[in-house]
């Protein structure tokens, strides 16, 4: 009877319940049944019925037998989840009983379960948990679905609470399932608890949670994202996160985006290892991340290969899947179970497949400089950043939305030309890929030109202290009033690793209403200035810059003992060619 929005917490699931058609509510007799009768009475003006039961009665004796489902939750749960979503599971999977599971960030005051790769309990995990012990971090969540006849079980086998007795009864005779969902589903147990359900239910996290609407996820790659590349993890102790991958996730837990992991693991179809292994594995990965009070929504693995020729294959995993990134199999399943919206979520990854797998779902894509780095690819992400934590931090806090809150807010021209000019490293191309994702989140159309694909053919550090002299900037105002009047013109593209060989692009004006022309030279070209109806710039202080230089430095395999005089040069060609620009600017960041 404690009040979320002004009404009690019972008063919320009954109205759930009318919302999925459930009219008949059973509430167990107990020391308040005098407040709730007064309040709830039989349930008529609520739009369902209620009835009060002693704590052994019988669904049969009542002629229920033959309902066909029954939902039991905890009286202490605010909840918001599809419960038709839930009863289709159940039914589909011809379960006996069906217990809620979710992940969490502290375990270890909840009933754990390991479900296998069809979602059936396998195991029941006892407390207390072992501290050197690596556990799946999916636990029970106060509410399961059962038929009457198998309710009826459990109080005859044991005069035991209903969830006890179905965590104290031998898994193998009965089908028991675990119902995954990262839907609102909040046990209140503390003053805590209470004030962090109410702040949700006031800022709206509590209703849009509901798998009714759409999610939105940032998927990610394991190996080099999450933790270190050591090429085939075979055992628990090969798993060695990144420092930075805890908190980044943890970030990802209080957003608004789901954390799902996607990952090929051929070893399983190599024979190195089993799925059993691999289950271990991710114990590991997720005890290390629960360690930090981060959590990971779902994992999702393809355990084929293609290829069975390679020595000491398991043939039943050999095949050409739609789960092997980088097609998208993987995302698509975890698109349909969460209900996320693709367009609206993020691929994140080390590598081309990864990259590609995002792509070929139709997600806004990230590279990162860890792990394979992308460094040997042919395809350009929308956004690349040094880490995890970089990614994350970019996704969720839209360091730029300032920026788009001052173009949306302009009545503009059709098309809207948006030069992006500014310092080495200052983020003009993701500034402009963010400016891309928002204007089409919005249902219009950009198109971005990248000036640095009109760079010439040198070393981006040498490029980079080269000021001007490094760009063929004439071949590139013909080149884009050309574009602008819907000539097509190829450029091979431009990637800052040096031994990467990038598709060629072709840029096609096709009536987009922003065009977004990105580049060291935007604003210092007379030519561009002419043709453009807004002018950013972006600066960045130095001690940020010299620390973004050397990430690149790193990543690329560049000495760094000379940093400082290669960053005097980068100076002075700055000063000399780009700073000019600034005074053009109508927006500086």
């Amino acid at each position: 009877m404690v009040r979320i929005g002004g009404i009690p917490i019972l008063h919320h699931q009954i109205k759930l319940f009318r919302k999925y058609n459930i009219n008949t509510v059973y509430i167990p007799d107990n020391q308040y049944r005098q407040e709730i009768e007064s309040y709830f009475g039989k349930g008529k003006d609520f739009g369902v019925q209620i009835d009060y039961l002693h704590s052994n009665h019988s669904f049969e004796s009542r002629g229920d037998e033959n309902r066909e489902n029954i939902i039991l939750i905890h009286e202490g749960m605010m909840i918001n989840m599809n419960l038709e979503r839930l009863v289709s599971f159940h039914n589909k999977k011809e379960s006996d009983c069906t217990l809620v599971t979710h992940p969490v960030d502290k375990p270890f005051h909840s009933k754990l379960v390991e479900l296998d790769i069809e979602s059936r309990v396998i195991q029941y995990i006892k407390k207390p948990l072992h501290p050197g012990k690596y556990f799946p971090n999916m636990a029970y969540a106060g509410i399961c679905v059962l038929s009457s006849s198998t309710l009826n079980s459990f109080f005859i086998e044991k005069n035991l609470p209903i969830d006890e007795n179905i965590f104290s009864n031998s898994i193998n005779p009965k089908k028991i399932f675990g119902y995954n969902t990262s839907e609102y589903v909040k046990d209140i147990a503390t003053m805590d608890d209470l004030k962090q359900v109410e702040y949700d239910y006031q800022t709206g996290k509590i209703t849009s949670a509901n798998f009714e609407f759409k999610q939105k996820a940032i998927f990610l790659d394991r190996d080099g994202v999450i933790n270190k590349e050591t090429g085939y993890i075979s055992k628990p102790e090969d798993i060695s996160l990144y420092d930075f991958s805890a908190r980044a996730i943890k970030k990802l837990n209080s957003s608004e985006y789901k954390s799902i992991l996607i990952t090929n693991q051929s070893s399983i179809a190599r024979g190195l290892i089993t799925l059993g292994d691999l289950k271990s594995i991710h114990n590991k990965l997720e005890t290390s991340l629960i360690q930090e009070g981060a959590k990971l929504d779902a994992i999702y693995f393809c355990p084929h290969h293609p290829d069975r020729n390679l020595p000491g294959t398991r043939s039943e995993y050999i095949a050409d899947c739609m789960c092997r990134k980088p097609k998208p199999g993987l995302l698509l399943d975890a698109a349909f179970h969460f209900n996320i919206d693709l367009s609206s979520s993020f691929m994140i990854g080390d590598s081309e497949r990864d990259i590609q797998a995002g792509i070929n779902a139709g997600c806004t894509t990230s590279g990162v400089m860890t792990g394979y780095g992308l460094r040997n690819t042919t395809i350009v992400p929308d956004f690349f950043f040094a880490n995890l934590q970089e990614a994350v931090d970019f996704i969720v806090d839209e360091p730029y939305k300032d920026i788009y809150k001052k173009l949306s807010g302009k009545q503009i021209r059709t098309p809207c030309i948006i030069l992006i000019g500014g310092l080495n490293r200052s983020g003009k191309s993701i500034l402009a890929s963010y400016l891309k994702w928002k204007i089409e989140q919005d249902g219009k159309k950009a198109f971005i030109i990248r000036l640095d694909n009109w760079s010439l053919n040198m070393k981006n550090s040498t490029r980079l202290t080269e000021g001007f002299t490094a760009y063929q900037i004439e071949k590139a105002e013909m080149d884009l009033q050309q574009i602008l009047i819907g000539i097509s013109t190829k450029k091979t593209g431009y990637t800052d690793y040096n031994k990467s060989n990038p598709i060629e692009i072709a840029y096609h004006y096709k009536g987009e209403e922003y065009i977004l022309i990105e580049g060291a030279f935007a604003l210092s070209s007379k030519t561009l200035r002419d043709l453009s109806h807004i002018k950013i710039f972006l600066d960045i202080p130095e001690i940020v810059q010299k620390k973004r230089l050397i990430q690149m430095m790193e990543w690329q395999g560049t000495e760094v003992q000379n940093f400082s005089d290669i960053y005097k040069k980068i100076k002075r060609s700055e000063i000399k060619d780009i700073k000019p620009g600034k005074k053009f600017a109508n927006i500086i960041k």
